[in-house]
């Protein structure tokens, strides 16, 4: 069954300089260590004031055709965030989450909170030591 399913989530109490969009495309549906992660960053984003939205595209086998068009909408996506029909906020950062992967929900604040523009992230070795293909800042 194809879904597409977002969460429109509530603008901050305070101002705040990030409105993130947590994209999913998955073939079918997204594992239960997904599911988890979510959850945690929907509480971990929201205790930061962080504004975000989150969305699944689910049913489709050409998972990159989905991305190009999640990127397409993501660079022309607009929608208020007040009250105020006039105030119109778009989208500052994508964040790509496969559907069969877990992952601690503080790294995304982390990643914000990086200086400079960061375009790809990389998963860690699939072992039980915490170690990555590459050490940050050596390029």
């Amino acid at each position: 069954m194809s879904g597409y399913y977002q969460y429109i989530g509530a603008a901050p109490l305070a101002p705040c300089p990030y409105y993130v969009l947590l994209a999913t495309p998955a073939t079918d549906h997204p594992d239960c260590n997904h599911s988890k992660s979510m959850a945690a960053t929907v509480e971990t984003l929201s205790r930061a004031g962080i504004q975000f939205d989150f969305l699944i595209v689910q049913g489709s086998c050409h998972v990159d055709d989905v991305r190009n068009g999640i990127i397409r909408d993501f660079l022309k996506w607009e929608r208020p965030h007040s009250d105020d029909p006039n105030c119109r906020h778009t989208y500052t950062d994508l964040f790509w989450l496969d559907a069969d992967m877990g992952w601690d929900p503080k790294g995304i604040i982390d990643l914000l909170m990086a200086p400079g523009d960061i375009v790809a992230g990389v998963y860690r070795h699939k072992n039980d030591t915490e170690t990555y293909p590459f050490v940050a800042g050596q390029f």
